[in-house]
């Protein structure tokens, strides 16, 4: 509910709202996800550079 209300204050100012997991992923959590999945990967270390 917080996070509601400050997302719709930042947008009403005009500010960039991201729907990102972290500032590490530039993915959201669902993103992140689909793409482990997608890609089959068990560790961080054989992502390499996904996009």
């Amino acid at each position: 509910m917080v996070k509601d209300i400050m997302v719709h204050t930042m947008k009403q100012q005009g500010k960039l709202v991201r729907n990102v997991l972290c500032e590490h992923f530039s993915y959201s959590r669902q993103e992140l996800y689909d793409l482990v999945k997608l890609k089959n990967l068990h560790s961080f270390d054989g992502a390499g550079y996904i996009r």
